[in-house]
This record gives C-alpha cells, sequence and structure tokens, in this order.
C-alpha cells in the first residue's frame, strides 16, 4: 500500500539538479529507485552534483522517525491520513506519531509549546511517550 501511495504522489523521477540558470548541471545524478534491504523493498532517492562524489544514502527505518501532523490541514500539504498509515506502516527503531488538534497549516507555530515538549521529552530523549497510538 505504501508503494502505490508513494507511486501515486510522485509518479515521475525527481528534479534534476539544476545550477543558477536553471541548467542541468553535467555529470550530475538525480534518480529515483527501489532496493531490497533485509528482504523488504526500500525507495530510494538518489541525488548528487557529481557522480564522482559519495553520495549520503539514508534508508528509513534506521533512525528515528516523527511526524508533527495537523489533525485537519487544509489540504494544501499532506493528508492526514496518509501521513497517519505511512506512519504505521514504516519500519523503524523509534517512531513517534503526534496529531496537532488546534492546527490546520503549520503545528510548530500554531502549538508551538506541544511542539517543544514533544522536542524536550521524546525527539532528545529518543522516546515517543507524548506520541499517538499508532
Amino acid at each position: 500500500m505504501v508503494r502505490a501511495t508513494v507511486t501515486v504522489f510522485s509518479p515521475g523521477a525527481p528534479r534534476p539538479i539544476v545550477d543558477q540558470n536553471g541548467a542541468v548541471v553535467p555529470g550530475s545524478l538525480s534518480e529515483k529507485t527501489f532496493i531490497e534491504v533485509n528482504g523488504a523493498e526500500q525507495g530510494v532517492f538518489i541525488k548528487s552534483r557529481s557522480t564522482e562524489l559519495p553520495v549520503l544514502l539514508y534508508l528509513h527505518g534506521g533512525i528515528p522517525d516523527y511526524f508533527l501532523t495537523a489533525r485537519h490541514p487544509t489540504g494544501l500539504t499532506c493528508s492526514y491520513r496518509l501521513a497517519r498509515s505511512y506512519a504505521a506502516e514504516l519500519r523503524a527503531p523509534v517512531k513517534g506519531f503526534y496529531s496537532f488538534s488546534n492546527s490546520a497549516h503549520s503545528p510548530i507555530f500554531e502549538e508551538p509549546a506541544r511542539i517543544q515538549d514533544i522536542l524536550r521529552q521524546d525527539v532528545l530523549q529518543g522516546t515517543t511517550t507524548l506520541a499517538d497510538a499508532l
């Protein structure tokens, strides 16, 4: 389901790396692919200004993931249901999903005290004690 959702909302290749004039940087790399890691298919975006330089590879599930999501978004950013579904299926050693009932666009600005509590009590401690149940 996650792959189908990603394919629908991100069907094509990532944007190429361009210079200040909008021209594609010669020798740059920008691609989307899928690889198998420990028996699970993982989506990967690979981007580099030069194929001669090393690439930093981030595989979700390897580090903590925290989702800070408005419960009633305007639809201009991300669907709450889609974000919650993705978070539920994501494999990660630590993952937290936080719903903000009093926010529409930017919980970080609309509920700053709660954001600070989450950062101090969960993110900096590597826990999810304040997170919603998934």
